[in-house]
């Protein structure tokens, strides 16, 4: 019975956070929020001498899954939520540059 709430929830985030997350669909419209190093908006991204520890939102997602799974009688106990959380994990390990959590960045002197 569970499966019948999750895998709607599953399907509607694959293309939910494909238009919201495609660098040429709505990502550019969503203003940068950005604080000393660490960018908040459109990504999380915390910069640190030549790298950048890049934390995108499958990576987001499952940290939130994660902490979701014991909790009970919240919004994120439900099993359409948890399918939305794991359908966003999903959609974004599609991604090529899926990979690229810690950046190493090569400064010229």
């Amino acid at each position: 019975m569970e499966l019948v709430s999750f895998l709607p929830g599953a399907l509607a985030a694959i293309p939910t956070m494909h238009y919201l997350t495609h660098p040429k669909k709505f990502k550019k419209r969503i203003p940068r929020l950005k604080y000393s190093k660490i960018e908040f908006s459109p990504n999380i991204k915390i910069k640190t001498g030549n790298h950048t520890l890049w934390l995108h939102h499958w990576v987001n997602f499952a940290i939130i899954l994660a902490v979701s799974i014991p909790l009970t009688n919240v919004i994120l106990d439900a099993h359409f939520t948890k399918g939305f959380l794991a359908g966003g994990i999903l959609q974004g390990l599609l991604y090529k540059d899926r990979h690229k959590i810690f950046i190493r960045h090569n400064r010229k002197s």
